[in-house]
């Protein structure tokens, strides 16, 4: 995959894509309701408008990325400080209901980047500052109005963006469990190989010590045969025999089929006896 998909893909899977959404619809929807002709906007508020909306996505965007990735207290009390700010300054040159759409992304980025009690926090304070103008300058009945219809889009967004947070987190802790599982999958057949190495080993000291015990033990007696034959090499019958001896012993050690000698055999001493 090249690196420009991939660059695409992560901005996808960040959200930005979904906040620069909602602030350009909310920009659009505010300016076709609000019915703006083209020479109602001057130049000076549609040029504070343009400003204030850039500010606000790459705050929203740029900033919230590295204040997601080094999460202090600090740091996301000053960028929702900022964001409320700048969506207040939005809402006050754009007055229009659904120019308050582009406060509910701040909702769900502190779910994100807050827990518990601190998004509850945030919350509070982005919907006293949408709803407290709109009470001081037309009333408490637009103000409760307005305040239903933004309470029910934020806790839509806060209770969405909380289950998206719990699949992304349940999918990367079964992705290290995958992780893990593979690894100790590794280490087992790494162990299996040893295991098997060591077994082998095992069965080759085995064979070895029972050649040592039982061919040895043949040899030293084909050793006193021998020793039995140069004795009486002047008695040729007697040395074959001992040498036809000797033959079968070394025949039966080779095969593995040795019967059991006297105790006299295993001893240059009892050779005759035997």
């Amino acid at each position: 995959m090249k690196p420009t998909s991939r660059k695409l893909i992560r901005f996808i899977n960040s959200g930005d894509l979904g906040f620069i959404a909602v602030v350009i619809v909310s920009y659009i929807s505010a300016i076709a309701t609000a019915g703006y002709a083209p020479r109602a906007l001057t130049p000076l508020r549609l040029t504070l408008l343009v400003a204030a909306g850039l500010a606000y996505l790459i705050i929203g965007t740029h900033w919230f990325e590295r204040c997601r990735r080094n999460p202090s207290r600090r740091s996301a009390a000053l960028y929702f400080l900022i964001q409320i700010i700048l969506s207040v300054t939005i809402i006050y040159l754009l007055p229009s209901g659904a120019i308050f759409l582009i406060t509910l992304p701040l909702a769900g980025q502190s779910v994100i980047m807050l827990s518990g009690r601190w998004v509850a926090a945030v919350c509070i304070v982005i919907f006293l500052t949408m709803v407290a103008p709109i009470w001081w300058r037309g009333g408490i009945i637009p103000a409760l109005i307005v305040g239903m219809i933004f309470l029910a889009g934020m806790v839509f967004v806060v209770v969405f963006t909380q289950i998206a947070v719990r699949e992304r987190e349940a999918r990367a802790e079964v992705e290290r469990l995958a992780a893990e599982l593979t690894e100790a999958n590794r280490k087992l057949r790494e162990y299996a190989d040893q295991v098997e190495e060591l077994a082998t080993a095992r069965e080759r000291n085995r064979l070895a010590r029972e050649i040592h015990d039982s061919l040895g033990h043949y040899l030293t007696v084909v050793n006193v045969q021998i020793e039995a034959a140069r004795a009486v090499i002047d008695d040729r019958d007697r040395a074959l025999d001992v040498l036809r001896k000797a033959q079968l012993l070394t025949h039966e050690g080779l095969t593995g089929f040795a019967p059991r000698l006297p105790k006299t055999a295993r001893s240059p001493k009892g050779w005759r006896r035997w």
